[in-house]
């Protein structure tokens, strides 16, 4: 019962257009600060990942190399899990902002 009676009340609430332009201000703003932040996060794991690869390059020329001890050699190699998660971070970074921005877009007018 309350709840239709607060169904009724708030199918008569029209919001004005400076709120509604406020709102959608707000979320524009947020939009693009969010959009900056992934960016700036996909830059650094994009750097990152260019300096695991020529880790790994020096790494890989160094295992011929009898001087340097295998086992090390081996443990440096094994670092190659940070790789394994950054990849798929920069991906789920790029899907969450395609879905942000298609649920928040402003319809045509």
């Amino acid at each position: 019962m309350l709840a239709r009676a607060l169904e009724r009340y708030y199918v008569r609430v029209r919001l004005t257009d400076e709120f509604r332009l406020l709102v959608t201000q707000t979320v524009d703003d947020t939009m693009r600060d969010e959009q900056a932040v992934q960016t700036r996060l996909r830059e650094q794991i994009a750097r990152r990942l260019k300096e695991l690869d020529r880790l790994e390059d020096r790494y890989v020329d160094q295992f011929g190399d009898p001087e340097w001890p295998q086992e090390k050699l081996r443990a440096r190699v094994a670092g190659r899990h940070e790789r394994a998660g950054l990849t798929p971070r920069s991906a789920k970074l790029s899907k969450g902002w395609k879905l942000a921005r298609g649920c928040c877009s402003r319809p045509s007018s």
